[in-house]
């Protein structure tokens, strides 16, 4: 990702049919009985995330929010499988509509990035 950071078409094009693909699959999947889908995009590393939040933002939430909404629609939850220390993002991706988190690692640098601290905070959503 680093080596096209500043091509923004290629990147766009990337995300594009990437999410496009994964909303059909996740369509597919849901209209024959699928009760929850494992969506699998580690977003981080043990001290922090892969790049900016704010490029989650453009290019990956806009995409997990369609996805979360086609899962929803035919009444499939969404499971998404992230190592790393989310807690920047952690609410962006309760906000797209993700149902449920793997895991919570509590060998991250950030002792914020805790189970039950997430789970006051989000765990009625």
């Amino acid at each position: 990702f680093s080596r096209i950071i500043g091509r923004e078409k290629q990147i766009k094009r990337i995300f594009d049919d990437r999410g496009t693909f994964t909303v059909e699959l996740v369509k597919i999947l849901a209209e024959n009985d699928a009760k929850m889908v494992l969506l699998w995009d580690d977003y981080g590393f043990k001290n922090g995330l892969f790049m900016r939040p704010s490029l989650y933002r453009k290019y990956i939430f806009p995409w997990l929010k369609q996805i979360c909404n086609a899962a929803h629609k035919l009444d499939c939850k969404i499971l998404l499988h992230s190592d790393g220390d989310l807690l920047e993002i952690f609410e962006d991706i309760v906000n797209c509509g993700v149902d449920a988190i793997h895991p919570i690692e509590s060998t991250t640098a950030n002792p914020e990035y805790d189970i039950f601290k997430l789970n006051d905070k989000f765990g009625d959503r």
